[in-house]
């Protein structure tokens, strides 16, 4: 169905960074279809493909490793029986919706306590080096799950299971215990949302390397003016480093202060230590490793210049990367 646009629905999910509807194969069907139900496979029904579609929700829904994980272990408890004594005829669309109200539950409460973190919350970032072949969340970009933190917990459960699991609006009204009629106008207002504070997208991972490693070359010599040339007008800079350590407590705005600011930062961050390109949630970025494990995990986002950038370095969200 269009969005207005004169583009499908996937269009937008496209454009935020959503490369892989579903990333399940059986919720192969696209949004744009209508919205008449579309028999899912009732085949996907091993602990490890079950525990895989549960913890990708958790993750989505919550941006922590540790929190997906808790998700994936509460669903499989609720689900395994029920699936094997073939109770349910789809247990992939089964296991999201189970995923996704455990999960709900969870970000309410992690919200609140979000209140209280010290300076910007970002997602955990996943290195795709990770030797646990279940943490995949590469369908959706790092910048997205930014965005859908700022999203209310049902908006942001709307529009992951629409645009990435690719759910018809009956399935997902189940999930959420809401109306079709409601379930697409919290689907609309995510989309909005999102695409309002969304920084472009770079499709071309050649043009992303490249931009990733001209800020380190930059970044990494204080060269203000190198580093102002790259970054667009309104450029965003937001550090995460929770209680554990010294930084920023609020965004920098602006290319010349994000400049400024790096040019002061960076060299120290980077000092006795090696800068490797990773790819960061399926997308270009870098780390910073003293030695002793990775100190920092970032990524920049943008199309020709620079829009937002995002430094990870509480240490408790990189113990697993």
């Amino acid at each position: 169905m269009p969005d207005g646009s004169g583009r499908p629905e996937l269009w937008l999910g496209e454009w935020c960074g959503v490369t892989n509807p579903s990333g399940i194969s059986s919720f192969s069907h696209r949004p744009d279809a209508s919205s008449e139900e579309v028999p899912v496979k009732a085949s996907t029904s091993s602990h490890q493909e079950i525990r895989q579609i549960a913890f990708g929700v958790g993750y989505r829904m919550l941006g922590s490793r540790a929190d997906a994980e808790d998700i994936a272990q509460e669903t499989l408890t609720r689900v395994l029986d029920p699936i094997a004594n073939g109770e349910i005829e789809r247990p992939e669309a089964f296991t999201t919706t189970v995923a996704t109200r455990l999960a709900l539950d969870e970000l309410k409460s992690a919200r609140r306590r979000r209140e209280q973190y010290v300076g910007p919350w970002l997602p955990e970032p996943r290195i795709d080096s990770s030797p646990d072949p279940v943490e995949i969340a590469d369908d959706v970009s790092y910048a997205l799950l930014v965005v859908l933190d700022r999203l209310s917990p049902l908006e942001r459960a709307a529009f992951l299971l629409r645009d990435v699991f690719a759910l018809d609006y009956g399935d997902i009204g189940d999930a959420l215990d809401r109306s079709p009629v409601a379930v697409r106008q919290l689907v609309s207002r995510a989309r909005k949302n999102v695409r309002s504070q969304s920084a472009a997208p770079v499709h071309d991972h050649d043009e992303h390397r490249r931009l990733v490693a001209e800020f380190l070359e930059a970044a990494g010599g204080g060269d203000i003016g190198g580093i102002v040339a790259l970054l667009a007008d309104d450029a965003e800079l937001l550090h995460d480093g929770g209680a554990h350590k010294k930084a920023a407590r609020h965004p920098i705005r602006g290319s010349v202060r994000i400049a400024r600011s790096l040019a002061k930062v960076f060299p120290r961050l980077s000092a006795d230590a090696s800068i490797r390109a990773c790819v960061v949630n399926g997308e270009p970025g870098f780390s910073i490793d003293d030695g002793d494990g990775i100190r920092l995990v970032g990524l920049v986002h943008g199309v020709e210049r620079i829009e937002r950038i995002y430094f990870v370095y509480n240490p408790d969200k990189l113990t697993g990367t």
